[in-house]
């Protein structure tokens, strides 16, 4: 771009100026203390601290982030193409060529000490950590007493999933079921589906894409749960049980709106395994979070089914549960265990 400028004498000034267009992804460029790098780096370079790599990481053990607010926003970011770049200004010696350096009247002086604007770029490949806490002494709604105080015997009309540090639903599929009389009866399981439908008054339309099923962990040690796979997930892929989010549309054209509907799991080889008449497997509750890719089994490891507790997906949603009466009006909306199945004859 190029501009002119008349000054007070009005002589023209043409000033040239570039713009250098950089291909640079979305991030976020935070301030740090200038004083504590100062007093601490700068003002501390004949110290003891900078003799040694594991000296240095005693006195210097990297940033901690912390968010603060309580607006509801959320912005994932990639620590891993993160740096910390010091911005310094130092003597360099330079030697007078065509401009008069230090003020004396010459341009021949050698090794003139100029003051020089320069940048040092630490990149953040050390390790990272991240911790998520979520604070429902805020929350307006009975958010908090619903989730620290769960009904257990008859189950709960709401299930509230969510990543991050949210939380988890529990499903008992087989609590008032008579698994001996099904067995008995020699069911060949065709099929059988989880279905869970999305309770619109509790929900936003931006809900997890998908859910993830898994066996629950039902001695979890010091609060930490160690879910594991379920067969099918080990026998027949992903894909197969599902989980993915199924919406409808309504409307047409550009009043068109879409809305979560429901999520369904396919889980029909544990419950053949769970209904065979002999040797049957021992049923289990289940546990279901938001999907991440890591909850999948990875095959370099085989022998791992431990799932992971974790979501970095902070999308939240409300379900139907269980405890409805044939008179409600969300009866038929209630999480169902759906089996479709042929009888063997004896």
């Amino acid at each position: 771009a190029e501009f002119d400028y008349i000054d007070i004498q009005g002589n023209t000034i043409i000033y040239n100026d570039t713009i250098k267009l950089t291909d640079v992804a979305p991030s976020m460029k935070l301030p740090l203390d200038t004083s504590f790098f100062e007093t601490n780096f700068v003002n501390n370079t004949n110290s003891d601290v900078f003799s040694s790599f594991d000296k240095f990481s005693l006195f210097f053990k990297g940033l901690y982030l912390e968010s603060t607010g309580a607006d509801g926003a959320y912005l994932p970011l990639d620590f891993t193409q993160g740096n910390i770049t010091i911005y310094y200004t130092n003597d360099v010696l330079t030697d007078e060529t065509t401009v008069d350096l230090n003020g004396n009247g010459t341009i021949t002086d050698l090794q003139v000490p100029v003051k020089t604007k320069q940048s040092m770029v630490f990149p953040l490949k050390g390790v990272r950590a991240n911790v998520y806490k979520r604070d429902y002494n805020t929350a307006t709604s009975n958010i908090q007493s619903l989730l620290n105080n769960p009904n257990t015997t008859q189950g709960e009309q709401q299930l509230f999933i969510q990543g991050n540090a949210g939380s988890m639903a529990v499903l008992d599929a087989f609590s008032n079921m008579d698994l001996t009389a099904i067995r008995n009866n020699n069911w060949l399981v065709n099929e059988a589906n989880i279905v869970l439908n999305v309770n619109q008054d509790l929900s936003s339309s931006d809900v997890p894409d998908r859910l993830f099923l898994c066996k629950l962990d039902e001695s979890p040690q010091n609060g930490i749960y160690k879910n594991t796979q379920i067969l099918d997930i080990l026998t027949e892929g992903e894909q197969i049980v599902d989980g993915n989010l199924q919406t409808e549309t309504e409307g047409s054209g550009d009043a068109a709106t879409t809305k979560p509907v429901k999520y369904r799991f396919r889980i029909t080889d544990y419950m053949s395994e769970v209904l065979k008449k002999v040797n049957p497997k021992s049923p289990g509750k289940f546990a279901i979070k938001v999907f991440q890719s890591s909850d999948l089994p990875n095959p370099a490891t085989p022998n791992d089914t431990i799932v992971s507790n974790f979501s970095w997906n902070q999308k939240a949603v409300g379900l139907f549960g269980n405890n409805y009466q044939p008179s409600d009006v969300d009866y038929d909306k209630r999480v169902k265990l759906e089996i479709f199945y042929s009888k063997l004859n004896d």
